[in-house]
């Protein structure tokens, strides 16, 4: 199995159960998981991260849907993403006093977006290699 697909399924893993975990009253922060303790500024700050993440790569493919431009890899939405999380983790992690998102998570998704890079231009080069 590649590195990529091993990235994605841990993607997967972990967004699945980000997903499932508040109905059981734990809450999943990589890379810690807490019980229902946790400080409220860690909780804002990270819900700001990935809430300006999400909304940043809706506002992407909202407008490249606008503006008529041909279709990406299934993988873009992935990639656009992971490099707006990252992107925000540092913005609040440099904002933040003490050090709320962490280095580290910073670090793994700097790899992530390496992984998600190759994937994107491997099926980019497939999808539109009878294009040109």
């Amino acid at each position: 199995m590649r590195i990529e697909r091993i990235f994605l399924f841990l993607v997967v893993i972990w967004s699945g159960f980000i997903s499932i975990s508040s109905a059981f009253d734990m809450y999943f922060f990589f890379p810690m998981i807490e019980k229902s303790d946790i400080k409220d500024d860690v909780i804002i700050q990270r819900l700001t991260v990935v809430r300006s993440a999400s909304l940043t790569t809706i506002v992407y493919f909202s407008l490249r849907y606008f503006s008529n431009r041909k279709p990406l890899s299934s993988i873009s939405p992935v990639l656009n993403w992971s490099l707006s999380l990252t992107f925000f983790g540092i913005l609040e992690n440099i904002a933040a006093k003490e050090s709320i998102v962490g280095w580290p998570v910073i670090i793994f998704f700097f790899g992530l977006n390496f992984v998600l890079l190759r994937l994107h231009a491997r099926d980019s080069k497939q999808l539109f290699e009878k294009d040109w």
